[in-house]
Order: structure tokens, then C-alpha cells, then sequence
């Protein structure tokens, strides 16, 4: 094996869970058993490079409607298992273990789809969001989320699923399930191959296309703090990259639409990658898978490949590619030799053959052991491929690739031959199908017959080979099952080169599960096939039709009782209507008849209709009667007010086949008269409602009156239909309910939360709402009031506080104060109003008071504080008095 020396990036080492360490993955979801699926998550893990704490216990997916973007539920996927990817060729291991590791990491869980739920036709979307890529990747950016001014990146994973019933039917669906992902480097200037393909478990087509990663919303954290919805932000590539050009490659890296990936590296270096992979069910799209993935360039010291020659047997001139190997029936060997030339000694190389042109199993072609060494001098290995008598394409050429390749680190170097290949097929002719008597019965046979009790219908035939090969028989019917219509076939007797069948038609119509209703012309073809030596299909064919004369049978017929000539009526009804229909049905052939009617979208029951089937004789008939109580509770009109209804007759006749006839009753249902029910609205304590306005100053009680009134004493019900912009604790008021007359009232007491920062007035505006329950016209009516609430007004220009008092004792003027009563030194009482009203804005927080030394003497934060003098000595004193946005300065002085 070649031993190569790798170069391997080194990464930077960082912490916390956003830690560089995802290298790609995707989601699966597949279906169990009813409506219960497994989702899994693979998130491919580098080993070298990531922390450790970067692995997650377990990853919370989010399921959204496609249409939409709803979010419908959370689903936690548990940890289940974490394994190390394999190298393509395990012998490499060894000299790349220490340069490139990655892990599979495996979450999932089991989840119930409910057909409820998961119903919409455009289907749902699964994603998680998860940072950080790898900071060394070199197309796009990939920084550490703590360095400032960088770009990081994450990744969403995402996975699209169709909704599991359709057109009511279960839809069962698992996604595609993506094979092991890339894991070797690949090398500069080095073609690089590798089939990414993957499977579906229901069989689905799978369309591969290269497409942009996707990062996450948020790449500071490891998980986004918020559940989002698609679209998700794509990576950032870097300059001179693009969704055209991943790694710079010559050609780049592409993929096939059937998954087979390719490229030839120019640059060192480490690339990521996405791949989406649709999957189609009868041409239509049903899902989409993402796979996300990174690709390690190294430079690989050079190596030679092997090289691959083909030289027909016997020859020796070498095969050149394009020309033709021409192989007779009479030619006992067709066999070509391979010869692989490799100019490292005891090159340890392979060979396989790849079909080109058709599809099909050929390892029949190769030796039994298609793998050898190259000589300790450089002799080459020798193949022997051999063709068998019967070719793969029959009368044509077929082509066939065959692929040298050694085992060179990291992925095996390739040559291969191109062989053009005809083979001419030995000699066969088709059997015929022939009379009893040996003649030919041309390309067609027609057969007629009339229906009768116990009619049988036969007819034998020959099958017969000209080269003696054994034979066998199949009959195709086109569209029908033959024991459907008592058709069958035998053989009659079993001949090596000759075959005598029976075909049988038991066509008497009265015959268990036998019914020839709609269908009375049969068309099949007869194959007969011989058994030659390389089984190509080559029948010979013969065109049965038969058909089937039935019994003459004259159709029943319903109608409104006196008029059998209308088969349609449109009928008009008020609510609370009795609706009465006398319905007729007879039979000319006097066949039994049963009569039935339906809605054609509703059930009779829903609607109390009363209606009796009924069986009878064709003659005289059937009669029965349709009743219908419009009782007014029974209908919402604004849904629903026609009614399509069905009656139909069928009769019993010999062969069972449909004769029916129907008659078409549509009823509309019209509602009776109603008026508007009146709501008025007064304010109780004499506050003016003018123009549906109304004013009040904050801590003011504003008590509203609420009068509901039906004319025709419906029931009826007083709400609080809209608040605009007020929180309904702030307010009192109670829905009430009542026939014809009903009343409320509303109280709210405003307070200075309702006024917005820096604002003295604030219109709120409450719209009530009376309704009737009239059965089948409900109407409503609504009034509204804008109530304007305004802050307290302070008046400072009044603020004209005492400036002296007498605490002696006397019982006059013996104390200091701004608000409140006092005794007046006559013995009556007066009111001090001394300080500004407080109000949102400015309200009264605290009084200060100091001697002329600065001394505090007096503090206190109620407005009718009370000042006493304290024992302090006469003199002039110093009050301070805070509001919440003024302060205000004075003198008072003591006398005694």
C-alpha cells in the first residue's frame, strides 16, 4: 500500500459551547406504524478539534406549517449513540486517524403525528439551529463568535415532510435516508470521487443538487434564544467562492442529480458544503432533506495511477477503445483479456465493470478473485473477462466499463478501458397460438353472447413451439379481473413442446359476487412464451374481445305525487313552515323498487327531517311522505339557507345493474322580519355626555347608565365590546342578559398610571355593544364614548402660606401649617389651603424647616403637617418644601 505524508490544518482552540465542532448532518423522519414516526438528527462531530462540552445531552427541533410558517410544537431528541466514521479504504486508517476524525452523533425520538393536525396539502418543516462551524473552513466565514468584528457561523438543520392524510387517506411517507458521508481528504490536483447517494425506504425518486448552507439567526450563542420560523440566513462565503465555485476547484465540486460527487482540488484547505436532496413521488415533490458537510484538501505527494489494457484472446494487438468485439453463436469461448500495469511493485490492485448503456448484474463477466499484486518487478496482473452466449442487449452493441484502481491513501487512483461488445444471440423462434385443429386464428378473435341461466362460453387453443422449447401461457385482461366476470383458464393438457388451454366464461349474471353492471365488453390478450435458452420475452399474441347481450330492463321512476313529468323543483320557505312532500316511485317491469332520499351534504337527522324508505312491487309503486318542521333554532342562515335533497328509486331486476332514477328538490329557508334592538347610555351623577364625549379629571368617580331595549323581545345581551388602549382591570362593568329589556352600568375611578409620561390628558374610548339572539337575523347595535380624563389643576400663583405664629399655648395661632382647619383666636375654625394641589405631575413629597443656623427643627411628608415651635426661641425659621418636580422656599417666624 502507498505510503503518503498528510498535512492537516491546525484549529483554534476555544471554549464554551459554542465551541468550533460541528462538521455537518441532517434530520430523518420515518415512519413506524399508523400515524407514528421516528425523527432522528445525525450531527457529524469533529473529534480533533471540537470540546467536548460542546455535545449536546439531548436538542430541542421545531415543526412548522410550510404554508404559513405557524410554529406548531416543540420535540426534545435524546442522545442514543456516538460513533467514529470510517475511511473509505479501512487499510488507510492508520496514517489518517491523527489528522482527521469524525464522529456520528445520533439523536431521536418517537413522535405521533396527528392527522388533525398534519393535514395542510403544502406540508411542514422541522429545523434546529445549533453554532459553531469549524473557524477554519476557507469559503465561508466561520469566526470565533468572542472575537469582535468577525462573521461566526452556525448551522440549521432542516428537513421538509408532506402532511400525513391526503384527500382523507393516510399519506405514509419516510424521508430519504442519506448514506455514510465523506471521509477521506482529498488531494491537489487529484480527481476526487465519492457516491453520495442515499436511500428511500418507500421507493420515492431522490434528486440531488448543490446548494448555499444555511447559518443560524443568532451565531453568539450555541443555541438560538428564540424559536424562529424559515427563512434561515444563509453562510457568508468568502471572496472568490459561491454556490458556483465551493472550493475552487478544476472542474469544482459538483454533484449528479442521482448523487455521485466530483472534483479535482487546486487549494489546500478545509470547504463546506450543502446538499439538498428532493424527494418525488409520481412526479410531484413531497419532501426535502439537507445535508450539510466539509471537505479536507491536503497536498498528497504525487502518485502514479495504475493502467488498465484490454487485448482480445489469442491477440496480440491490443483492444483500442471505440472499435467493436464481434462474438458468433459458434464461438466457444468470448473472452478478452485485461491487463493492469502499475509502476509502484507489489501494488496490491482491482478491477470491476460498470454497465454503460443498460442496466443489470454483471459480475458474472469478472474472474472470481478480481484483485492481485504487480510483480516485486514490476509485472503487470492479467484478468481474464468472459462474455456469455447471450448477450445483454440483444442485436446491439452493449458497452461495458472496466475500472482498475490500487489502493492508495486516501482514495484509490483509477484507470479504466471503454469495451464495445456485440454478441450475436443464438437462434429462436416464437411459439404460436394455434386451433385445435392447427390452424392460425390471425391477430383477433370476437365472441358474442347473450345472458342466460347457467350460459357457458368456451374455447380450447394449441399452444405449440417450432424449435421444441417449452412453453407457457398467460392471459392479460385489459382493465377487469377475469374470476370478477367468471372468466377462467386451465390447461388441458401439459406437453413439453405443446400446450392444449381451455378459456371458460361463466357468464349466467345470477351468480355469487358476479355483476356485469357498466361493464358488458371485455377486452384481454392471450400471450403464449417458449422457455429459450436466454429467456428474451418474444410472444406470440392473440386479441380476445367478447361481449355480453343482457336481459332488457326498463328504469323505475320517482316523482312529486301529480306530476311524474318534473324531475326538478325549487321550493321556497319562512322559518317555523311545515314542509310536506308526497313522493312517488313505480316500475314497469314490475321489478321490486326501493325508494330513498338524502341530503346531498347533510344527514336528515341534523335536521329532524322526517323521512321513511320504503321497498315495494314496480306496480302499483311505492309512496311516502317527506316531512319537514323549519323550526327556527335548527338553522344558522348566515352559514347555510339551501338544501339540496334527493329521492331516488332503484329496481331488483335479473342482473343486478344500476337502473335508478332521482328527483331533485332544492328548499330555501328565508328568515322572518326583525328590527334592530337600541342601546342608550347616560352618565348617573349628571356629568353631560356631549357628542359621545366626556370629561373627567383624574381620581374623579365616572358612573355610566347602559339601557337595552328589543322590540321584538328577543333575547338579548349587554357587552364591553372594545377597550382602546385601557387594561380591563382598571375598570367595573358586568355583561348582563334578558329578554326584550336589559341594563348595566360601568364605574372607573382613572388614576395617574393612565396618563403617559409627561402628558395631562388622555382620551380612552369604550364601545358597548346590545345584541339579539334573533333565531335565523340577529342584529346588534352599538354606542361608544371617548372619555377624556385631564389631570388636577394646581393653582402655585395662590400658594400664599402664614409667615408667623404664637406657640404660647393660647389655643390661637400656636402652631405652623399649610393646609387644613385650626382654631381661630375668636374660638371659631378656619381652613388653611396654603399649598398648591397635588396632582401627576407635581404632588407635595415633604417639608423641611432650620434655624438660621441650618439647622433641620422640623421634617414631615404630610401635607397637613402641624408645627409647633418645639421650644425653639423666637425668630425668623426657614422652611423647604419639595414636590416631585418643584421645589419652594419661604420664611415663617415665631413670636411668643
Amino acid at each position: 500500500m502507498k505510503r503518503i505524508l498528510l498535512f492537516w490544518l491546525s484549529f483554534l482552540t476555544v471554549t464554551g459551547l459554542e465551541a468550533s465542532h460541528i462538521v455537518g448532518g441532517e434530520f430523518e423522519l420515518l415512519h413506524i406504524k399508523d400515524f407514528r414516526y421516528q425523527l432522528n438528527l445525525v450531527l457529524y462531530f469533529d473529534d480533533i478539534n471540537g470540546l467536548p462540552g460542546a455535545q449536546d445531552a439531548s436538542i430541542v427541533a421545531h415543526i412548522f406549517r410550510k404554508r404559513d410558517h405557524v410554529f406548531l410544537r416543540n420535540v426534545t431528541l435524546s442522545l442514543q449513540t456516538r460513533e467514529r466514521v470510517p475511511f473509505f479504504n479501512p487499510d488507510c486508517t492508520p496514517s489518517l486517524q491523527d489528522q482527521i476524525r469524525t464522529d456520528r452523533i445520533f439523536y431521536s425520538t418517537q413522535i405521533t403525528l396527528s392527522p388533525d393536525q398534519f393535514d395542510d396539502p403544502e406540508g411542514y418543516y422541522v429545523s434546529w439551529e445549533r453554532c459553531c462551524r469549524n473557524y477554519t473552513i476557507q469559503n465561508v466565514f466561520s469566526d470565533d463568535p468572542d472575537i469582535p468584528g468577525g462573521i461566526s457561523s452556525g448551522q440549521t438543520f432542516y428537513l421538509e415532510f408532506p402532511p400525513v392524510v391526503k384527500d382523507g387517506e393516510p399519506f405514509v411517507n419516510s424521508s430519504p435516508i442519506l448514506f455514510p458521508p465523506l471521509s477521506d481528504p482529498g488531494c491537489i490536483d487529484q480527481f476526487y470521487w465519492v457516491g453520495f447517494q442515499g436511500s428511500d425506504p418507500d421507493g420515492d425518486s431522490l434528486v440531488y443538487t448543490m446548494i448555499t448552507p444555511l447559518s443560524t439567526h443568532e451565531t453568539n450563542v450555541a443555541i438560538p434564544t428564540q424559536t424562529r420560523p424559515a427563512p434561515y440566513p444563509e453562510v457568508t462565503w468568502r471572496s472568490g467562492f459561491s454556490d458556483d465555485n465551493f472550493v475552487n476547484g478544476n472542474p469544482d465540486l459538483r454533484i449528479t442529480t442521482d448523487g455521485f460527487i466530483s472534483v479535482r482540488p487546486t487549494a489546500v484547505g478545509l470547504f463546506v458544503f450543502a446538499i439538498q436532496c428532493r424527494e418525488y413521488r409520481d412526479g410531484v415533490q413531497i419532501g426535502e432533506v439537507r445535508r450539510d458537510y466539509q471537505m479536507l484538501v491536503i497536498d498528497c505527494p504525487v502518485s502514479d495511477p495504475p493502467e488498465i489494457k484490454a487485448r482480445p484472446k489469442n491477440s496480440s494487438d491490443f483492444y483500442v477503445e471505440g472499435d467493436t468485439l464481434f462474438y458468433q453463436v459458434a464461438d466457444d469461448q468470448k473472452c478478452i483479456d485485461i491487463i493492469v500495469d502499475d509502476p509502484d511493485p507489489g501494488e496490491r490492485v482491482f478491477i470491476r465493470a460498470k454497465p454503460v448503456n443498460f442496466e443489470g448484474e454483471i459480475s458474472e463477466i469478472l474472474p472470481p478473485i478480481s484483485a492481485g499484486n504487480i510483480g516485486p518487478n514490476g509485472e503487470p496482473v492479467s484478468f481474464e473477462v468472459c462474455f456469455g452466449d447471450c448477450p445483454f442487449l440483444r442485436d446491439e452493441p452493449f458497452l461495458i466499463d472496466v475500472v482498475a484502481y490500487d489502493d492508495s491513501c486516501p482514495l484509490p487512483l483509477t484507470d479504466s478501458v471503454r469495451l464495445t461488445v456485440v454478441i450475436e444471440a443464438p437462434p429462436n423462434r416464437k411459439p404460436d397460438i394455434l386451433t385445435t385443429r392447427g390452424a392460425d386464428f390471425g391477430d383477433f378473435l370476437t365472441h358474442t353472447v347473450t345472458e342466460q341461466a347457467g350460459g357457458v362460453y368456451t374455447f380450447d387453443f394449441i399452444v405449440r413451439d417450432p424449435d421444441g422449447d417449452s412453453v407457457f401461457v398467460d392471459f392479460v385482461p385489459e382493465g377487469f379481473n377475469l374470476e370478477d366476470f367468471g372468466m377462467s383458464y386451465s390447461i388441458i393438457n401439459d406437453g413439453f413442446e405443446e400446450d392444449l388451454v381451455r378459456f371458460t366464461w361463466n357468464y349466467d349474471c345470477t351468480q355469487p359476487n358476479i355483476s356485469f353492471d357498466g361493464k358488458t365488453n371485455f377486452e384481454l390478450t392471450i400471450l403464449a412464451e417458449d422457455k429459450d435458452q436466454c429467456q428474451y420475452a418474444d410472444p406470440d399474441e392473440l386479441e380476445v374481445n367478447l361481449n355480453i347481450i343482457l336481459p332488457p330492463n326498463t328504469e323505475p321512476e320517482v316523482f312529486l305525487a301529480g306530476n311524474r313529468l318534473t324531475d326538478y323543483y325549487f321550493l321556497e320557505f319562512e322559518v317555523d313552515e311545515l314542509v310536506r312532500l308526497n313522493i312517488q316511485a313505480d316500475d314497469q317491469d314490475d321489478d321490486r323498487i326501493s325508494l330513498l332520499g338524502f341530503g346531498t351534504d347533510f344527514n336528515f337527522s341534523d335536521y329532524n327531517i322526517d323521512f321513511i324508505p320504503i321497498e315495494a312491487r314496480g306496480l302499483p309503486g311505492a309512496n311516502t311522505t317527506f316531512t319537514w318542521n323549519l323550526i327556527c333554532e335548527t338553522f344558522d342562515l348566515a352559514v347555510r339557507d339551501s338544501f339540496r335533497i334527493m329521492f331516488l328509486v332503484e329496481d331488483f331486476d335479473r342482473c343486478q345493474i344500476t337502473n335508478r332514477d332521482t328527483l331533485t328538490v332544492d328548499i330555501k329557508v328565508v328568515p322572518d322580519v326583525n328590527s334592530d334592538p337600541f342601546l342608550s347610555i347616560r352618565e348617573l351623577f349628571g356629568t353631560e355626555i356631549i357628542e359621545d364625549r366626556l370629561k373627567a379629571t383624574i381620581g374623579d368617580t365616572i358612573n355610566l347608565s347602559l339601557q337595552g331595549t328589543d322590540f321584538e323581545e328577543d333575547s338579548i345581551f349587554l357587552e364591553l365590546l372594545n377597550i382602546e388602549p385601557l387594561d380591563p382591570e382598571t375598570y367595573s362593568f358586568t355583561p348582563v342578559g334578558g329578554v326584550r329589556n336589559v341594563s348595566s352600568s360601568f364605574e372607573w375611578v382613572p388614576q395617574c398610571e393612565l396618563l403617559p409620561p409627561g402628558e395631562s390628558s388622555m382620551t380612552y374610548t369604550f364601545e358597548f355593544i346590545l345584541r339579539d339572539e334573533h333565531c335565523l337575523d340577529p342584529k346588534n347595535d352599538t354606542v361608544s364614548v371617548d372619555i377624556e380624563i385631564n389631570d388636577v389643576l394646581s393653582l402655585e400663583e395662590e400658594f400664599l402660606p402664614a409667615n408667623v405664629f404664637t406657640p404660647n399655648g393660647d389655643g390661637c395661632n400656636d402652631f405652623f401649617a399649610m393646609e387644613g382647619e385650626y382654631a381661630t383666636c375668636n374660638g371659631g375654625q378656619a381652613l388653611i389651603k396654603g399649598l398648591p394641589f397635588d396632582n401627576c405631575r407635581n404632588s407635595f413629597q415633604s417639608i423641611r424647616i432650620y434655624n438660621r443656623w441650618g439647622k433641620q427643627v422640623f421634617i414631615s411628608n404630610q401635607r397637613d403637617f402641624r408645627w409647633y415651635g418645639d421650644g425653639e426661641s423666637a425668630g425668623v425659621y426657614y422652611y423647604y418644601l419639595q414636590y416631585t418636580q418643584r421645589d419652594y422656599r419661604g420664611t415663617v417666624s415665631v413670636l411668643y
